[in-house]
This record gives structure tokens, C-alpha cells and sequence, in this order.
């Protein structure tokens, strides 16, 4: 008796564990514009995209903000990732603003 219930609160506590697990997710950012654009992802390293280059990042899940800076403006946008948000998050900046399925 003593084997099965250590054995069910063990089973339990990997299940409860589980929801620890931190997912990893790969953003991209593509540049779409004519002009190199600093991409900044909640106060990361800067990343400098060349016209038609891209910036990636792995994050977790959470709320996060991605910034371009170009011409001497900041554009930015904010976004939220969870459990059931695509591993793979693909951004898209024009110039003037972000678009993307989940960005």
C-alpha cells in the first residue's frame, strides 16, 4: 500500500513539474523596408538588420516588447506569448510598423 501511494504522489509531482518545463520560442523579425533598422527586443542586445535582413532572438512565454529604431524614430509593438502560441514567432517590419501572423 505504501508503494502504490508513493508511487501515485511521485506521478503527481512529474505531472505538476511539467508545467515548469519553459518553453523556448524563436523569434524573427524580418526587415522588409529600403533602410538598415536596429531591432531591440525587451532591452536586449541590439540587432542591426540590414534592408531585406532579419534579427532573431529565443525568448520565453510572457508578455514582450520589440523595438526598430530607423531615421531617428523608435516604432514599437507589444506582444504576448503562451502555451498555445506557435514555437516560431515571425515578425515583419516595414519601416513604419510590425505585422506578422503572431507578432
Amino acid at each position: 500500500m505504501r508503494l502504490i501511494l508513493l508511487g501515485f504522489l511521485l506521478t503527481a509531482a512529474g505531472i505538476a513539474g511539467a508545467d515548469d518545463l519553459a518553453i523556448t520560442y524563436s523569434v524573427r523579425v524580418d526587415n522588409v523596408s529600403d533602410a538598415a533598422v536596429t531591432l531591440k527586443l525587451d532591452g536586449a542586445k541590439p540587432c542591426t538588420a540590414q534592408p531585406q535582413g532579419s534579427c532573431e532572438w529565443d525568448i520565453s512565454y510572457g508578455a514582450h516588447t520589440l523595438a526598430a529604431y530607423v531615421g531617428g524614430k523608435r516604432y514599437s509593438h507589444d506582444f504576448e506569448l503562451s502555451d498555445e502560441s506557435a514555437i516560431q514567432v515571425r515578425c515583419r517590419f516595414d519601416g513604419t510598423r510590425f505585422s506578422g501572423d503572431t507578432c
